[in-house]
């Protein structure tokens, strides 16, 4: 084949409505690290609350993350995010990625979140695979339908600790993947160890760790919470997404969790 008769990879360009684009974290490069702003609002926050949802500023960095090589890369292999104190959703998000390893196969990065006065809020670590992206995000997000992310996951309860959850298009990772997007996976997670242990009152992550670990591309996808033997009264839990059958682990999430 001729250079002239080759093709450019088919870009998967995600709606304007996706999750990832509704997130609204548009980045820029400076002295090799990635930095990006995002506006803190209530649409970030645990329904009912004034508490930024971790899990979303988990998912920014993902997604910042996969940038830091300068072209899109992926898929993320592992992310936990640390929160350092609560902010409030008005004023502004400062994110900033830099590589602590560009490898052939991996790529581990750092990323800390700061709010408009710069204090830090929360870090996160990421490692991803080095392999080109194929998917990329619609430029401007159209306004959002429900008023926080949490109802933008119509999970449905199996159970006192299960959440069961079928994807539209705008929480996968594209046509040419179809798999779950991983910020959608952590949110998931989040929503589940609320649902399994907050008793009905929202709660929120403080730690999370995320290990993908294979991919579903059937429905429904299932969340479900354990709780973990803690002496200090925390709340620690990990939450298992796998397939309907639960044979097939997806997903694991460990978290720590606090009332909002």
């Amino acid at each position: 084949m001729t250079q002239a008769n080759m093709k450019e990879p088919e870009v998967d360009v995600q709606p304007s409505d996706h999750f990832l684009v509704l997130l609204d974290v548009p980045f820029r490069y400076e002295s090799g690290v990635v930095v990006g702003t995002s506006a803190a609002r209530p649409a970030l926050c645990a329904a009912g609350t004034e508490v930024i949802r971790p899990s979303l500023l988990l998912a920014m960095l993902d997604y910042m993350s996969g940038e830091v090589t300068g072209r899109p890369a992926g898929p993320t292999v592992d992310v936990r995010l640390q929160m350092l104190r609560p902010t409030s959703p008005y004023g502004r998000l400062d994110l900033v990625v830099r590589p602590l390893r560009i490898g052939g196969r991996i790529v581990v990065s750092e990323g800390v979140v700061t709010d408009a006065s710069g204090q830090e809020i929360a870090r996160a670590v990421t490692t991803f695979m080095n392999m080109d992206s194929s998917t990329s995000l619609s430029s401007v997000p159209s306004p959002m339908v429900e008023a926080t992310f949490d109802e933008m996951i119509p999970a449905r309860v199996r159970d006192e600790r299960t959440l069961e959850l079928v994807p539209g298009g705008r929480l996968t990772n594209g046509r040419a993947i179809g798999t779950v997007q991983g910020g959608v996976q952590s949110l998931l997670a989040e929503l589940c160890a609320q649902h399994a242990f907050g008793e009905g009152a929202p709660m929120v992550a403080i730690d999370i760790d995320v290990r993908f670990l294979s991919a579903l591309r059937e429905w429904p996808m299932v969340a479900r919470a354990e709780r973990l033997p803690d002496d200090r009264g925390a709340v620690r839990c990990r939450v298992a997404i796998t397939d309907a059958t639960g044979e097939r682990l997806a997903t694991h999430v460990a978290l720590t969790m606090v009332p909002a």
